[in-house]
């Protein structure tokens, strides 16, 4: 919240001291004082936040709640600095309660160091070689589309800026010369346009529903309508949606400056013609719109959004009274131009929320729960309801359990594949208490993130300290399998989804490499079961992928978190050798391999040799349906684990290769490469933005002097 209020303490102190020296007996010698406080106290919180405030420490008394309450005070004094003193004040409302649950985190920005892949030199430094080298790269990391639609959206904000500055000109000379604007006045209301047009679409790249049936129909098959749909969404990139919606929040931040300030600066030069023409409503809603905007921006920071998800989701649900506010944003308490803009998107969203809360009420079948030690929650869910439509790999849904929080929806991704039985999700619990005995008494009824809470209440269902149990219900003859209902009688989850994700774009390719990082494992494992298990096994002639190259980066502080994919790997891996055993013909033209990154490996580390003493709470669920005659790997999941626990450099145990450090990229490339010289190769990621950034550039290095290119296709946290 500092980091937003220090630059508006800069504009806002600019726009006193402004008025100050316009008109300073109107105005007062305070107001220039405030002005020239504020300017210098944005700059000072800027450099407190970026260089000290990053930390927190446990301390004796709230010092930094009382700063910054002691320092919004003389900000009060001033018309221009009043909104901006509400900031400073909710700064130290929140630190204060910052203070009372004892936070305490160490400076991240210190901390974050990330190695960035070079871009490989050139000889050729001309202004044509620079230009296709650049159009290349964005056309080998799918952003030409991208780069075309954003050109279009930036030009329509142009347009929309000088036509409403023009037109205000004009109405601004046609009035008397004693009621007219200053010329600052058509720009304050130019910016206003661009806030109406961008508060209005900042709603589509959300609208789920559509972008799930866009992404779905486009990637279904090799047909002609898929065809044709993925052509026309090369230019709309549906796969980008959040970071298009990121692109509109900061047009929207600063439009809002741009508006805010030339406001100021107009009233400065006539301030009884504005009030006559705006009336005092404008400036009541627009300081509370700024508000409301400091709290919604300041959740959105990756520190927040990561780690306090659930102050992310309550903050982003101020929007509702944002746009009531922003209704009201106009004289007599109307705004004559944002409902033009906001009718077509708001009534879509609205129909977007209608069917959401129609998914939400289909019936959701829990078959069975896993806990895995030291913290990972797997639900199994039973294919009817929600999940009786067909889902994708990689896609995900959110999960709403009523008796933690009516309201809170947390995102997960289905790590089973979409042929299996039956629907699975993985939860690694985290936030307070994780990793605590679940069999203990919780310290007060709602203690612990939202995850936590959820593993506690979905623990109590089956027997004490059992790693695994089914679940089942009174049914017309007796017991039957899974569970709807809690003992409250209450639904256990409500289910929104399944959702698009960037991993569906597999069914594209003949050739593809799956990237996950950290978290971002999931969609691997769920496209590492379809492609061995059911592509592979059920297709006739060539499948799509016909040739897989799987990659995993993990800390090796996590590993442990992501033991069932050991065991997921340990499958795959048996079933290539059975499908190898049984069918060679079919299997020679299919290239498999995995490849896992363990990083931060500490020095001194040593072979596991851990003893297993259930085999469900440390690996996960057994493979269900498996042949006593199955051929399987030479190895087991012990041995696959006592290697990533002490890493050589690089040890090969079938297909599945274990690393010790960060990926190399450029290796893997060229293998895959020289590998399948003819074919165009998708590239899918889900992860962190360093790493992306990493592999699309690497997309691009690969696809030089190839006439199929490497196509890239990511996902973000």
């Amino acid at each position: 919240m500092a980091r937003y209020t220090a630059p508006t303490l800069v504009l806002l102190g600019c726009c006193g001291l402004g008025w100050g020296i316009i008109d300073a007996k109107k105005f007062g010698y305070l107001t220039i004082l405030a002005g020239i406080y504020g300017i210098f106290l944005g700059f000072a919180v800027w450099l407190f936040e970026k260089y000290v405030g990053g930390a927190r420490h446990k301390t004796a008394l709230p010092t930094r709640a009382m700063g910054y309450l002691v320092l919004s005070i003389f900000l009060f004094a001033s018309e221009p600095t009043l909104t901006v003193a509400f900031f400073m004040l909710s700064i130290a409302i929140m630190n204060g309660i910052a203070f009372y649950y004892g936070e305490v985190y160490p400076d991240e920005d210190k901390a974050r160091r990330n190695d960035r892949l070079a871009f490989k030199a050139t000889t050729d430094d001309s202004l044509a070689a620079n230009v296709t080298r650049w159009y290349e790269m964005k056309r080998d990391q799918n952003k030409l589309g991208t780069l075309i639609f954003i050109s279009a959206y930036f030009i329509s904000n142009i347009i929309i800026f000088s036509v409403a500055v023009d037109t205000w000109y004009v109405l601004n000379d046609s009035l008397p010369p004693e009621d007219r604007l200053s010329g600052w006045g058509p720009f304050a209301k130019g910016f206003g346009n661009l806030l109406d047009f961008n508060c209005s679409i900042i709603l589509v790249p959300v609208l789920r529903s559509m972008l799930r049936w866009l992404y779905n129909a486009s990637t279904a098959d090799q047909g002609f309508f898929s065809r044709m749909l993925r052509a026309v969404l090369w230019v709309v990139p549906i796969d980008r949606n959040i970071t298009f919606h990121k692109l509109i929040a900061r047009m929207i931040l600063f439009s809002t400056a741009g508006h805010t300030f030339f406001h100021f600066v107009n009233y400065a030069y006539r301030p009884d013609q504005t009030m006559r023409l705006f009336t005092i409503w404008p400036w009541i809603s627009g300081g509370m719109l700024l508000l409301i905007m400091l709290f919604m921006y300041s959740a959105t920071e990756d520190n927040t959004k990561l780690g306090q998800f659930e102050i992310f989701w309550y903050s982003h649900h101020l929007f509702v009274l944002f746009f009531l506010l922003l209704l009201t944003h106009g004289r007599y308490g109307w705004n004559p131009n944002f409902y033009k803009w906001f009718f077509l998107p708001g009534a879509l969203y609205v129909l977007e929320r209608l069917l959401r809360v129609m998914r939400g009420n289909k019936e959701v079948v829990i078959l069975s729960v896993t806990y895995m030690k030291p913290d990972v929650l797997s639900l199994e869910f039973e294919k009817t309801g929600i999940f009786a439509a067909p889902y994708k790999e990689g896609q995900y849904i959110f999960l709403n359990a009523p008796a933690i929080s009516a309201v809170q929806w947390h995102p997960f991704t289905i790590s089973s594949a979409p042929g299996q039985d039956s629907v699975t999700v993985h939860i690694k619990v985290i936030g307070a208490r994780a990793g605590a005995d679940s069999s203990a008494p919780a310290q007060s009824e709602g203690s612990g993130s939202w995850t936590f809470q959820l593993k506690e209440y979905i623990l109590k269902m089956g027997p004490r300290d059992s790693p695994y149990f089914e679940l089942t219900r009174q049914g017309a003859n007796g017991k039957v399998r899974g569970k709807i209902l809690g003992p409250d009688g209450t639904r256990l989850l409500r289910i929104d989804g399944p959702h698009s994700a960037p991993t569906q774009h597999i069914g594209e390719y003949s050739t593809v490499m799956v990237i996950g990082a950290g978290i971002g494992v999931t969609p691997v494992a769920a496209t590492l079961r379809s492609i061995v298990n059911h592509r592979w096994k059920f297709d006739v002639g060539k499948s799509y992928p016909n040739s897989a190259y799987f990659f995993w980066a993990c800390s090796y502080s996590d590993l442990d978190a992501f033991r069932w994919l050991i065991r997921f790997m340990k499958q795959a891996q048996d079933e290539v050798c059975h499908m190898r055993s049984k069918n060679p013909e079919a299997m020679r033209t299919k290239m498999f391999e995995i490849h896992v990154y363990i990083t931060s490996v500490p020095k001194d580390v040593r072979s596991a040799n851990v003893v297993v003493e259930d085999d469900t709470s440390f690996w996960g669920t057994p493979e269900k349906g498996a042949t006593v005659d199955k051929v399987r790997a030479p190895f087991n999941e012990m041995d696959l684990y006592n290697v990533m626990k002490a890493p050589p450099e690089h040890t090969q145990m079938g297909d599945i290769h274990i690393w010790n450090g960060r990926p190399n990229w450029a290796p893997r490339f060229e293998d895959v490469s020289q590998d399948h010289p003819q074919e165009e190769i998708g590239v899918t990621f889900c992860g962190n933005r360093i790493i992306a950034s990493d592999l699309g550039l690497q997309c691009y290095l690969a696809s030089i002097g190839r006439q199929k290119k490497f196509k890239f296709h990511k996902e973000n946290f």
